[in-house]
Formats: C-alpha cells, structure tokens, sequence
C-alpha cells in the first residue's frame, strides 16, 4: 500500500479505494476488467507456485505450466517480483502464507487437481528414472502431501500407504535428507 501511495496509485485521500487488508490488495493486483486470458494466466502462474511446497527454481514452475516458455515465468516473476522471497541458488517461494492461501482459495477444484496431478507426474517420473535433480529431491520430499489430498477426498490411498510401506523409498528419503524428518513426516500423513 506504501508503495501505491507513494507512486499515486491509491489517493491519500480516499480512504475507501484503499485496498482492504491483504485480501483487497492481493485483489487488486488483477483487476476483474482484464483480458480472461490474462486473467486465467495470472491465476495458472500463482496456483503453481501455491501448491507447491516451499521454494523452487523456474524451470522447476515451467514444468508446471503447459504452453509457457521459460521467458515468460521469467517475465511474470520479475513483474510480482515483490510477491516473493529469494532462496538461495535462484530458487524463490511465496513471501507469505496468506498469499498461497489466497490464490489456493480462488483456483478452480479442476484447475487444483489438474496441477497437483502434473506435480504428482513430474514426482514419479523423478523417483522412476532416479534423475537426481530438483524433481527427485521434492519428490522425495513432498510427493506424500501431494497424494494425500486425493486420498482425503476419494478415500483411496492405496499409492500412498504403497510409499509410506517401502522402505527403499525410506533409505532414499533418509540418504537425501541426511535425517528421517521426511518419511517421520510421510507416516504421520499415513496416519491422518
């Protein structure tokens, strides 16, 4: 709000066009009277970066979105580059966890379940061909969470319980996290 006060975007003087706490000026970052497929672009980028868990690099998000190039996740992170926090080695996440909830909130049920499935593909084609890259890691870090909202919401957890039993997929979760955090993890999600 600071910044739009002091580049004349919001009126210091009317109180009311003021964005209404965070929601408000996380709403008025596209307004209703953009171009739909701006619109829906918009929310792909940002349901994307929500869903997943902790920080990632841009090809990692690329990946994520069909029909993008890499130039363009580039050109819609420098444009909200202000909507996140830099990680080390270029890898950036969500600056805040209402952020992630709001765009959460407001992605479609399909749109929702389509990108966790293009996660979840992502995740077992990593663990399959051991590729040892960004993928694996977060595989074997997060791929648990991932399965674990479909089985809440079918109550078919079958691939699930499958990980939470496989001890090699425990040995390679112990191995990468140097700990047991992970699978410790993985089995309370099990037991939820």
């Amino acid at each position: 709000v600071y910044d739009g006060l002091e580049s004349g975007t919001y009126d210091r003087d009317n109180a009311a066009a003021l964005p209404g706490g965070l929601v408000g000026l996380y709403e008025s970052a596209i307004p209703s009277t953009v171009d739909v497929r701006l619109r829906r672009d918009f929310m792909d980028f940002f349901t994307a970066w929500s869903l997943v868990k902790g920080d990632a690099g841009l090809e990692f998000i690329h990946s994520l979105l069909p029909g993008w190039s890499v130039d363009e996740v580039v050109d819609h992170v420098q444009r909200h580059s202000r909507w996140f926090n830099a990680k080390d080695h270029g890898r950036l996440q969500l600056y805040h966890e209402r952020l992630r909830g709001f765009f959460l909130q407001r992605a479609s049920e399909s749109r929702l379940k389509s990108m966790n499935e293009s996660i979840l593909g992502n995740c077992r084609n990593a663990l399959a061909g051991r590729t040892g890259d960004e993928w694996e890691a977060y595989a074997l870090q997060h791929m648990s969470t991932h399965l674990l909202l479909p089985a809440m919401l079918s109550g078919e957890a079958a691939e699930l319980k499958s990980m939470a039993y496989d001890s090699l997929y425990w040995d390679r979760q112990v191995t990468a996290a140097k700990a047991f955090d992970w699978t410790r993890r993985m089995l309370g999600e099990v037991m939820f």
